[in-house]
């Protein structure tokens, strides 16, 4: 079978390491940071004035032309820490957390409860508006925000000692009308918030990367050869689900397919750990269906993480790094690759 594999040193060899300029610029102008300065004082100011009842931070927000609903739930999601994981992880045990479709909490002393608009939500940063590719597009308040908004607000606010974590969170709404209070949980809360909006911005230079690898594959492959985003793989699954790859490639000759992922890290996260731990099984799973498996690795974050890098050059059929070097050689791979 053939094999495309380089050592750690070979594939330093003309790697990007850090971001091309060019794309760097890119990853700036998607930055999370200055979008959500540019909203804070709104942010703030609302819940500064929103103290008539739990629910006049709605008729404030609507009046409010310099911040969307979009970033007004971001910027509660970020206050509370509570980010689009957690709340999928909610909306997947409503039935168990709200049995009766709403929750029971005490506001200036006097006790509310709040029923769902949606009481078999599926929560993501997707659907409530607030991923990369809509944060930036208004939107008005749907039931699915709203409901969002009540929880980050009011959820924490009661005395069940089983509550999770991530609901225990939810308290922001003590402070409503108390201008003092809340410029002081800002500050208590800067050292959690600023990782979670680094969070959100190296995530945009991931997908900036993959976006520029996508494009230069798909000029650099010839006729005959089809590439998918976010493609699958007939026969590889996992969990008895279709495992997703960053990108498919398609040998139309033969149906030959070649899973790729793809990783940039100008840091060291999570990221490249998780997808080494991921690699041996999809490697495997490939080869069953009689598939390739491809890993596109680059920047210093991802060098730095040795033992993972080298479980992902172990774990698969072809291993190269961003530049147009390191492409050119994959589709020289994918053209000549075959089973023994």
């Amino acid at each position: 079978m053939a094999k495309n594999i380089k050592t750690i040193d070979e594939l330093k060899d003309r790697a990007w390491v850090y971001l091309p300029p060019g794309l760097a610029r890119v990853v700036k102008s998607k930055s999370i940071y200055p979008k959500m300065a540019n909203t804070q004082e709104s942010f703030l100011s609302i819940l500064k004035i929103a103290n008539s009842s739990p629910s006049a931070w709605k008729s404030v927000l609507s009046q409010t032309q310099s911040i969307s609903a979009n970033y007004f739930v971001e910027h509660l999601c970020v206050l509370a820490n509570v980010g689009g994981e957690p709340l999928s992880r909610i909306a997947a045990n409503f039935k168990t957390l709200f049995p009766e479709g709403a929750f029971n909490y005490r506001w200036n002393g006097v006790c509310y409860k709040y029923s769902f608009q949606n009481k078999q939500p599926k929560w993501s940063n997707k659907s409530l508006n607030i991923s990369e590719d809509k944060i930036d597009s208004p939107v008005a308040l749907s039931p699915d925000m709203e409901d969002v908004v009540m929880v980050l607000l009011f959820a924490g606010l009661n005395d069940d000692p089983a509550l999770p974590e991530s609901l225990q969170r939810c308290t922001i709404g003590r402070y409503l009308g108390n201008g003092a209070a809340i410029d002081q949980l800002v500050k208590q809360r800067y050292i959690e918030i600023s990782p979670i909006l680094k969070g959100r911005d190296a995530n945009n230079t991931g997908y900036v990367c993959e976006a520029s690898v996508f494009n230069r594959l798909k000029n650099m492959l010839p006729m005959g050869y089809k590439l998918i985003n976010k493609g699958t793989i007939p026969g590889v699954r996992s969990n008895n689900k279709d495992v997703s790859f960053d990108a498919v490639i398609v040998r139309e000759s033969d149906h030959v397919h070649f899973g790729c992922e793809i990783m940039f890290q100008i840091t060291t996260n999570s990221v490249i750990e998780r997808k080494a731990n991921e690699a041996e099984d999809r490697y495997n799973q490939c080869h069953r269906q009689g598939h390739f498996s491809v890993n596109i690795v680059d920047g210093a974050g991802c060098f730095q993480r040795e033992a993972a890098l080298r479980k992902l050059i172990r774990y698969c059929d072809c291993c190269v790094n961003m530049s147009d070097e390191g492409l050119e050689s994959l589709v020289g791979f994918v053209k000549t690759a075959v089973y023994d």
